[in-house]
């Protein structure tokens, strides 16, 4: 029991699990589903088109796609390098190729790190993602010792090319296209980069040995500030698993402790403000974008809440005319 405002409109609700992302589309337009999220950009393009009975709402930016370095890895020690490849990648380019509409409306956003911009209070707007520039990318590697010294267009340093293998898990088209986006990016400063894609389990698996150079994967944003599982130093008495790249920096281990530690909001705020940007200037991570995700839902469907808490948040408030009843007991 509780109060009368409370009580569902719906008499009941089904979920059904469809592991495959073409199988729950065609539910979906065929009307055997009535919500589905995650959509695909070009999918909602054509569903508007197709599909009027289907409105799309955009759940917010919980989704992140960014390149993990390997810090334990000579290569990738020195944050001038890492710093040069994030110049050098074009990631506004990538975000109009793969998350924008045909009408140009954009899905996402350029990211500067794990913290959500739905937590708008924590996250630090000030912090300016890097630019595009490749002069600048160049000039970063030669002053790591990053030169072309043989006129092959691969830099080198000690006799070595820099050449590394960027890997991400089959299955998911925008981040094998990311690796080829990258590619070529990095070809321009003289980087050699092969492509390799892996089975789920062994590119997950990969990581958390931390047995890879760098790779392409992302993160489903909590809503509640504690980024120990991803930026914390591994200390003698654990091991942060999520730690992929394996960073360390005794300042943000103290601005995590000092953050997990202070209760008020308001007081904690400037914490993580501050943590975000030093992890920035450090770039263990290429972060690439934040994506809004859009979730379809039948038309039938009134008072609905789809919002970064969920795309079924207070169900209880949904309501379908008796007119647009589809299916009845």
């Amino acid at each position: 029991t509780g109060p009368a405002a409370d009580k569902p409109h719906l008499n009941r609700v089904i979920f059904r699990v469809i592991p495959e992302y073409a199988s729950r589309l065609l539910e979906l337009e065929s009307g055997k589903i009535d919500l589905m999220d995650q959509i695909l950009v070009e999918d909602a393009d054509r569903l508007r088109e197709e599909h009027p009975e289907i409105t799309l709402k955009r759940r917010g930016y919980r989704v992140m796609d960014y390149i993990a370095w390997n810090l334990k890895d000579p290569r990738f020690s020195d944050p001038k390098v890492r710093t040069a490849f994030a110049h050098a990648v074009d990631v506004d380019k990538a975000m109009n190729k793969l998350l924008a509409s045909s009408t140009g409306e954009l899905y996402a956003k350029r990211s500067i790190g794990t913290i959500t911009p739905e937590l708008c209070g924590v996250h630090n707007d000030e912090v300016a993602p890097l630019a595009y520039d490749l002069e600048k990318a160049k000039a970063l590697l030669a002053e790591a010792g990053w030169t072309d010294t043989d006129g092959d267009g691969t830099v080198d340093k000690d006799g070595k090319p820099l050449k590394f293998t960027l890997t991400t898990m089959a299955g998911i088209p925008r981040r094998a296209e990311i690796q080829v986006l990258v590619q070529a990016n990095l070809k321009d400063i003289g980087v050699d980069v092969q492509i390799e894609t892996m089975e789920q389990n062994a590119f997950f698996e990969s990581l958390r040995k931390r047995e890879f150079e760098a790779a392409i994967s992302g993160w489903q944003a909590g809503l509640f500030t504690d980024p120990s599982s991803f930026w914390h130093s591994d200390t003698p008495e654990k091991k942060y698993e999520f730690n992929f790249t394996s960073y360390a920096n005794p300042e943000v281990d103290a601005l995590i402790e000092k953050g997990l530690a202070t209760a008020d909001p308001r007081e904690s705020s400037p914490v993580w403000k501050e943590l975000q940007a030093k992890i920035y200037a450090d770039q263990p991570y290429l972060f690439l974008w934040w994506m809004d995700e859009i979730v379809g839902v039948n038309e039938r469907f009134e008072d609905t809440e789809i919002d970064v808490l969920s795309p079924v948040h207070n169900l209880h408030r949904w309501k379908v005319p008796a007119d647009k009843v589809k299916y009845r007991r």
